[in-house]
């Protein structure tokens, strides 16, 4: 019943038991609790196998959506490239130094401050 989503309080109405009997039955240590977990892995494991099974279906349908237009095939691309492990960089790092200049550039400034080329240097 429990598997079924009947709640602990009809559970316990229908076998003539305490909410509380029944409640300890599916969340303290004991035989009912170990079956249970059990079952509920069992499920669990069902659902992942379904999901698993349908992912290439899903591949597939995501790939023609891609091959539409708009914002459809939009979002189709970038969900394709997110479960690719492709996600866009969330923050950009620098690891160099950076010079910020608040006045005019002095003339005996490096020729890369003033914008000139390596060649112009």
């Amino acid at each position: 019943m429990k598997l079924s989503g009947v709640p602990v309080a009809e559970i316990a109405k229908a076998v003539g038991r305490s909410y509380y009997t029944i409640r300890n039955w599916f969340y303290e240590a004991g035989p009912v609790r170990e079956e249970w977990e059990r079952l509920r892995q069992e499920r669990i494991a069902h659902a992942q196998d379904i999901i698993i099974g349908s992912a290439p279906r899903a591949a597939v349908r995501i790939r023609e959506l891609m091959e539409t237009e708009g914002a459809v095939a939009l979002g189709a691309a970038k969900d394709t490239l997110d479960r690719a492990g492709l996600k866009p960089t969330e923050r950009l790092e620098h690891s160099g130094s950076v010079i910020l200049q608040t006045g005019p550039i002095p003339e005996d400034a490096p020729g890369w401050m003033r914008g000139e080329s390596e060649s112009e240097s």
